[in-house]
């Protein structure tokens, strides 16, 4: 059976050779099993993805570890050849000439994203725009649907590992706490030494508690991450079997909707006094039990506030931060502020409203998580590198993520956000 993208004068059993037995269309990113059959990479990334282990070869049905295939660069380039010559076709078609010019349209206009005759491209509408052949356009868009595809898949295995990873400890902190609902009853005597004991297994079922709501927060929300990500895969897998002139007019199209989310906050950072209240506040946060400590450590740090352009009132959106030089630093965003008056002014962090934060804080030779409105510690490692911030205005929620760990840190619940919100940051520095 040929592709439907592969329509050349060759005998079938040629023809054949360029067909991915799953998709049952031109190869797109051949690979090659340790069995020696090749299939599209996105083909063999899906299928292994549900099927059962031992992985097994979808031609042959020999075992075939997961990990043990690599690009079969002889065939990639004869796919190239003949895909090629299949274009040059498609471009001499009567129906591709030039409707003005009578031309072959061989000119591809970067800015205009469309094909031109060569005349087209000297007039004057075009010639100070950036041309190619249309050849080496549909190449470079077809490495980079390719990069793309892989960067997406990348992202999702990443995201399931998160998920493995919380399911793994979910049901150990679903026993340590159904094991201390069990214990405490028994504990239920006038004995104060069995009291106090009772208390302080009240207080760690509590916390283990909502150690188990962060899971499952986060779980869901990675769910939903995960699913918009397979979304947008299966649409590059779509777009890879279109013809060379489909995929050039719609690629640009599809992948800017894509990665639309990503914007560029621009932060203004200016230099506040060490002694600001808000890490006066965190800077010797702990937790102990149910009280808040917090007291000023004396030290010459400089810390850095900065509010990000622009406001965000609509829409999803996400921007990265890197927070590896700082020992002591706060991501998130604010209702209503638009100038520091707010640091110099800021009441208690209980009480803070309208300030949705995630605080990282030196504490002794470790760290400390802390999430605000309400203030709340976080049960999580502190992050290395870059903190992702994912603002959802269509369900008012806000997110925290561990870039490098494809982890998320913190959710705020759906609706916590009702108005517009300008980024924040602080950072401190000895």
């Amino acid at each position: 059976m040929a592709s439907r993208n592969l329509d050349l004068a060759l005998p079938e059993p040629v023809q054949k050779e360029f067909i991915c037995p799953v998709c049952l269309n031109t190869f797109t990113d051949p690979v090659t099993i340790c069995c020696g059959h090749s299939f599209c990479r996105s083909c063999l990334y899906l299928f292994w993805e549900v099927a059962e282990i031992p992985y097994q070869c979808l031609v042959c049905c020999e075992p075939s570890q997961r990990r043990e295939y690599k690009t079969n660069s002889v065939l990639k380039n004869l796919v190239y050849i003949a895909r090629k010559a299949n274009l040059r076709e498609f471009l001499h078609s009567e129906e591709q000439m030039c409707g003005t010019h009578k031309k072959t349209k061989m000119i591809f206009c970067r800015e205009e994203e469309s094909l031109l005759c060569w005349l087209c491209s000297d007039s004057p509408e075009h010639k100070a725009h950036r041309h190619c052949s249309t050849e080496e356009a549909i190449e470079e868009q077809r490495e980079k649907l390719s990069d793309e595809m892989r960067s997406l898949w990348k992202k999702i295995q990443g995201i399931q590992e998160s998920l493995n990873k919380y399911g793994r400890m979910t049901v150990p902190s679903m026993y340590f706490v159904t094991q201390h609902e069990n214990v405490i009853p028994a504990h239920e005597t006038p004995c104060p030494v069995l009291r106090e004991e009772s208390e302080t297994l009240e207080s760690l079922r509590e916390e283990g508690n909502e150690m188990c709501d962060q899971f499952r927060r986060n779980q869901s929300h990675l769910i939903n991450c995960m699913s918009y990500l397979r979304e947008m895969y299966m649409e590059l897998v779509a777009m890879c079997q279109k013809p060379d002139g489909e995929l050039l007019q719609e690629l640009g199209d599809t992948l800017a909707r894509i990665f639309l989310l990503t914007v560029n906050v621009t932060f203004s950072r200016v230099i506040t006094n060490h002694d600001t209240r808000l890490f006066e506040d965190v800077r010797s946060l702990r937790y102990d039990r149910d009280h808040l400590y917090a007291s000023l450590i004396p030290g010459t740090s400089d810390y850095f506030a900065s509010w990000g352009e622009p406001c965000f009132s609509s829409g999803k959106h996400y921007w990265e931060l890197e927070v590896n030089d700082s020992w002591d630093w706060v991501v998130g965003v604010c209702e209503g502020f638009r100038d520091n008056s707010w640091m110099r002014n800021i009441g208690p962090l209980e009480e803070l409203s309208g300030t949705f934060l995630l605080m990282c804080v030196k504490e002794d030779d470790g760290y400390r998580l802390w999430a605000t409105c309400p203030l709340s510690p976080v049960f999580t490692e502190k992050p290395q590198g870059k903190v992702g911030v994912f603002l959802d205005f269509d369900t008012g929620s806000l997110s925290f993520v561990d870039v490098a760990k494809h982890w998320v840190i913190w959710r705020y619940h759906d609706g916590c956000l009702k108005s517009p919100v300008r980024p924040f940051m602080c950072s401190g520095h000895r």
